[in-house]
């Protein structure tokens, strides 16, 4: 989770670069007897910057007079090829190969929302913390809520917070000072009832797939 969103012609041209990287890896491995598979990090880059464009072209900067008029900067014609490519072959049934690849076995199964429910939970602790919510026992408060143990709870604390989470993030500090607590509280045990719930059923499946 990044707050730093680019500008589309800057996003575009990381994308680009991280493309033709993936493309000249796979156009090496054509030439050889025994073609090496494309490796992870290749697949995330290309994703990751994939993502970031269409970040850099929702955000209200490419829309200077809001989003029923037109973008400073249309949707790359490149981009939207690929998700085209894309969307057909999840309907047909197939996963495109950077997809494949991505999901193959050892992949970390945390995706977005469930990121987005740990995100949630250091909300909490940083509301706490910030003496927004009164709580002596915030780290287990939140282990108890998603069922997990207190280091794990700590380790989400000390990764979110590298990536600037505070109590503020979702939006708690429009709220009028009598509603905040009650609020951040009801949204963590919201996120903490859907992770378990998520958690259950990662328990069932192969390691690296994702839930749909």
């Amino acid at each position: 989770m990044s707050y730093d969103i680019p500008t589309v012609e800057d996003a575009l041209a990381d994308f680009d670069l991280a493309r033709a990287e993936y493309a000249k890896f796979v156009r090496t491995q054509r030439q050889r007897s025994c073609p090496l598979a494309v490796p992870r990090e290749l697949s995330k880059k290309l994703f990751l910057h994939a993502a970031t464009v269409m970040l850099a072209y929702q955000h209200p900067r490419n829309w200077p007079d809001g989003h029923t008029s037109k973008p400073l900067h249309p949707f790359p014609v490149v981009l939207s090829g690929i998700c085209c490519r894309y969307i057909l072959s999840l309907v047909a049934g197939k996963l495109p190969g950077p997809i494949e690849q991505l999901l193959r076995r050892g992949t970390p199964a945390i995706g977005p929302e469930e990121s987005r429910d740990i995100g949630r939970a250091v909300v909490y602790i940083d509301a706490v913390r910030q003496n927004v919510i009164q709580d002596r026992h915030a780290i287990k408060t939140v282990a108890d809520a998603f069922v997990v143990d207190r280091r794990t709870v700590q380790r989400w604390v000390k990764a979110q917070k590298t990536k600037g989470v505070t109590w503020r993030v979702f939006g708690a500090d429009r709220l009028p000072d009598s509603e905040r607590g009650a609020s951040i509280r009801r949204d963590m045990e919201e996120a903490g009832a859907r992770y378990r719930v998520w958690a259950r059923a990662a328990s069932k499946r192969p390691r690296g797939t994702r839930s749909k």
